[in-house]
């Protein structure tokens, strides 16, 4: 049985630098308060239990109200690159989003990790 579900995030973000009371500090850590909406679209591919063959069968998309955090940390190679590492947790209302079944379905919470590149025009605008 193979099951997989896409997750569209439409969130709003504060990010609160708790590092920035020291001046011309490279390193920043954010605190990132989401607000938003989650919308996720499940497909399960696998055999039928009587006859064995393969059958394929898509959900329809639901929508889900969704809240967590994020924390960030990052550090700025130059005035105008960073690097960030983010590990963020959203917990998603409502019915179970993956469609598996009740008895497996245990939390609607959303993990999610990266790093990514950043860049910043502030100081290129404002010389």
């Amino acid at each position: 049985l193979k099951s997989t579900t896409v997750l569209r995030k439409y969130m709003i973000q504060g990010n609160f630098n708790v590092l920035s009371f020291f001046d011309d500090c490279p390193v920043s850590f954010d605190v990132a308060p989401q607000l938003g909406l989650a919308a996720t679209t499940t497909t399960h591919r696998g055999p039928l239990l009587s006859t064995g063959a393969m059958t394929s069968r898509k959900y329809g998309s639901q929508y889900h109200f969704a809240v967590g955090g994020a924390g960030i940390l990052g550090y700025a190679v130059n005035e105008f690159v960073g690097i960030r590492a983010y590990g963020s947790i959203d917990y998603l209302s409502g019915r179970r989003f993956d469609n598996i079944p009740e008895y497996v379905h245990n939390e609607n919470f959303v993990f999610d990790f990266g790093i990514g590149v950043v860049f910043s025009f502030e100081e290129f605008w404002n010389r």
